[in-house]
């Protein structure tokens, strides 16, 4: 039984060292890149590229000069989301008939590039797309009034075909438009009826769940009637309409959205750098905005400042290096992987009788 002991010890002492030196390895990569390095990624419904630029350490630096990521095979892009730990860009474009992703490939704190096209989902007409912290990925249906999702499982086995989560109006799903996720939700625009399905809607990551308008308090001069993206940022989420506003509300509705801006053109897809920064495009300006999203609460007139150039900017997100497998070498899921046979071990020792 001693053997016994000292071989299940060793082996114990193997795996967690194998996690160990996986994990220095990560650090190590990450401190190669910079912990907060950070790429703005933009899509262009005019040229139908998309671009990047690196981001500065500091906030709100002043503009940054957008480069060509992508250049083919996109005819219309619009939503883009980032799955930091693969490493993969989605692209949503409704012309494709399929949710496409790229590999994302950070070669230096400058530059970015990106794999061959691959697809996720296929038949489905996607114009706003969004990912979990697990890699779920969710995106908008518009011409079928639904919500529908990948998971992490079946995107990793090459599965595409993708399900259904919300759908009609018994959902609160009407012609949906940008998407976004946290931990526990998923939130959604509706532009088409937002006085009966909301204009915001939230429910449960989970198919057939509650779903709640976080809009259903109104006000006057701050009702928008046809919106586009939609953004999380700290404790507010942000939406803008058809014209040339923006508007927040808390996460958990309650109050009557604020108009936070009215200085934009046509502006569509916004996104959260997780630190302080929220990105707004502007179809119309051929451009991107940004403005400090640390507020202590919303309010109006929010002053917006130029961050980039781009003709017929459409959908933007943000990635960041440090959140990333490569920074890390592991998923979340993988890392479980690894963790649990050493916890089995250490179980098993810490309940087998000691016998001499």
């Amino acid at each position: 039984m001693l053997g016994n002991l000292r071989e299940a010890s060793s082996c114990l002492r193997r795996q967690l060292l194998a996690l160990l030196v996986a994990i220095r390895a990560g650090r190590q990569c990450a401190d190669a890149y910079g912990e907060m390095n950070k790429f703005l990624i933009v899509s262009s419904s005019a040229t139908h590229q998309v671009a990047y630029a690196p981001l500065p350490q500091e906030e709100l630096m002043g503009e940054v000069r957008l480069r060509t990521l992508i250049d083919s095979g996109l005819q219309f892009p619009q939503g883009l989301a980032v799955d930091p730990w693969r490493q993969y860009l989605y692209v949503a474009d409704p012309t494709l008939n399929q949710l496409v992703y790229y590999k994302l490939d950070p070669r230096s704190d400058e530059r970015l590039y990106v794999g061959s096209q691959q697809v996720a989902a296929k038949g489905v007409e996607v114009r706003w797309v969004a990912v979990d912290t697990l890699g779920n990925v969710y995106f908008t249906v518009e011409s079928k009034q639904q919500i529908m999702r990948i998971t992490a499982a079946k995107l990793d086995r090459g599965v595409t075909a993708p399900e259904v989560v919300f759908e009609g109006a018994q959902s609160s799903v009407s012609a949906p438009g940008g998407i976004a996720m946290d931990n526990y939700f998923v939130f959604w625009a509706n532009k088409l009826n937002p006085e009966q399905a909301g204009t915001i809607v939230r429910s449960l990551h989970a198919p057939g769940s509650k779903t709640t308008d976080l809009t259903s308090v109104k006000s006057a001069n701050s009702t928008p009637t046809k919106c586009y993206g939609v953004c999380m940022a700290v404790n507010n989420i942000f939406f803008t309409d058809d014209t040339q506003n923006l508007f927040g509300i808390p996460r958990l509705g309650g109050k009557a959205p604020v108009k936070v801006s009215n200085a934009f053109e046509e502006a569509r897809g916004c996104a959260f750098d997780g630190g302080q920064t929220v990105y707004v495009a502007d179809k119309k300006r051929n451009a991107v905005y940004s403005f400090p999203a640390n507020m202590p609460s919303l309010r109006e007139s929010m002053p917006i400042q130029l961050t980039a150039h781009m003709e017929g900017a459409y959908g933007v997100t943000v990635y960041t290096v440090s959140d990333a497998a490569g920074a890390f070498t592991t998923s979340p899921s993988m890392l479980i992987v690894a963790v649990l046979p050493a916890l089995a071990a250490l179980l098993a020792l810490a309940s087998s009788p000691l016998e001499w």
